[in-house]
C-alpha cells in the first residue's frame, strides 16, 4: 500500500514537472514571438519618416504650429514643443485610461 502511494506520488510529481517544463517552453515561444513580431513591424524607417513628413496630416500639424507661434508670439520651436508635449500627454492619458478599462473588464468578467 505504501509502495503504491509512493509510486503514485512520484508519478504525479513527474507529470507536474513535465507540465511545468511544457508551460515554460510555451512561455518562451510566446515571448519570442512577441519580440520578433515587434522587430518585423519595423519597416524602412527613413522611407516611412519621409512619407509621413510629406503627408497632408503632417502639413496640417506644421500649419497649426505656425498659427500657435503667431498667436502666442513665441518661436516656432517653442510652439512645436507645446504641441508635441500636449499630444504626448493626451496619448499617455488615453492609453492609461484604456488600459484601466481593460483591467476593469477582465476583473468584472471573472
Amino acid at each position: 500500500m505504501i509502495k503504491q502511494e509512493f509510486s503514485a506520488s512520484l508519478q504525479f510529481k513527474n507529470e507536474f514537472k513535465n507540465e511545468k517544463d511544457e508551460f515554460a517552453g510555451l512561455a518562451r515561444a510566446f515571448n519570442t514571438a512577441v519580440v520578433s513580431s515587434l522587430a518585423s513591424e519595423k519597416n524602412d524607417v527613413s522611407s516611412e519618416l519621409f512619407g509621413l513628413s510629406d503627408s497632408p496630416a503632417f502639413k496640417t500639424i506644421l500649419a497649426a504650429i505656425n498659427a500657435l507661434s503667431r498667436e502666442q508670439g513665441v518661436a516656432e520651436h517653442e510652439a512645436a514643443t507645446q504641441v508635441i508635449q500636449t499630444f504626448r500627454k493626451m496619448d499617455k492619458l488615453w492609453s492609461e485610461q484604456l488600459l484601466h478599462e481593460g483591467y476593469a473588464r477582465i476583473k468584472n468578467a471573472n
